[in-house]
């Protein structure tokens, strides 16, 4: 290219090394010491505005996050029906991490296996469906939830599993997988999975994102559940309050008594008087009347 002379200008600041300008010239010699003291200066000025745009840039980059992070949380508190919510605060991912495959498997450690609770693949609907169950054995969601630890398979590392489901995620692009074990106090509850059909999509800043949502997503599934069983535990008591109910209307209506005589219907209208009360009531008759009732 005819350069014959060329200068380098590291771009350094007291916080960090940002790199370097480059200068040629087709000139022999274009540089002498006047112009090293000057374009030093230049590269000192150039790295300092290098440093405060990427500054702006990663506070608003947290701001976002953070902004996320937030509607997440409200949309969470919003209903219990995180099926329902699940589409959404994927969406709301989305804007910050660019994921194209969300998906919440809960585990039965019963049956060794996940089962597909929640759903959000735009590109491909119905690829999958709710209920749907896989191993834990074998799996990126088992690998992470038994080492209780985040975990990111590239590309090459998801080659290495012989599940159905990478392999239909991977007919479908994806390159990258992050899978985050959700772990309560009371055990593991699950994983909620990401893909993207980007290599490099899940950075260190994004991992750390995706665990503070997962322990959101951990404590509404825990909410859910609890209120699942005190709901189960009301329509149980309703049940049987209903069938007390009908007993003592039974009782009280001498349904299992059978008489129209004037005498008969005298006693049962005594007997309703006092039935609420817990009075003492004494029965006379002669043997055979049928006092005992």
């Amino acid at each position: 290219m005819g350069i014959q002379s060329y200068c380098l200008l590291p771009l350094t600041t007291a916080q960090r090394r940002i790199g370097a300008v480059c200068l040629g010239s087709s000139q022999v010699n274009a540089y002498n010491e006047a112009d090293l003291g000057f374009l030093k200066r230049v590269g000192e000025m150039a790295a300092q505005a290098i440093e405060n745009a990427q500054n702006r840039e990663a506070l608003q980059q947290e701001k976002e996050r953070l902004q996320m992070l937030l509607q997440v949380n409200a949309t969470l508190v919003s209903s219990l029906d995180l099926q329902k919510l699940f589409p959404l605060i994927s969406g709301y991912i989305r804007n910050v991490v660019k994921q194209d495959f969300a998906s919440l498997a809960l585990y039965d450690e019963h049956a060794q296996l996940f089962r597909k609770y929640a759903l959000d693949f735009p590109t491909a609907p119905n690829l999958f469906s709710i209920g749907q169950t896989y191993p834990l054995k074998g799996t990126t969601s088992g690998q992470a939830l038994l080492e209780q630890q985040t975990k990111v398979f590239n590309h090459e590392q998801l080659r290495q599993f012989q599940s159905k489901t990478n392999e239909l995620l991977m007919n479908f692009g994806i390159k990258s997988i992050c899978c985050v074990p959700l772990i309560t106090s009371k055990g593991p509850l699950g994983v909620l999975n990401f893909a993207s059909k980007r290599e490099e999509t899940f950075l260190p800043q994004d991992v750390n994102l995706l665990k503070q949502i997962g322990a959101q997503m951990g404590i509404a599934l825990d909410h859910a559940r609890a209120y699942r069983e005190i709901a189960e535990l009301r329509d149980k008591l309703a049940e049987e309050k209903s069938y007390l109910e009908g007993e003592i209307c039974s009782e009280l209506n001498f349904e299992e008594i059978v008489g129209e005589s004037l005498p008969l219907k005298r006693v049962l209208d005594q007997a309703k008087t006092v039935a609420p009360s817990n009075a003492t009531v004494l029965v006379l008759g002669e043997t055979g009347t049928g006092k005992e009732l």
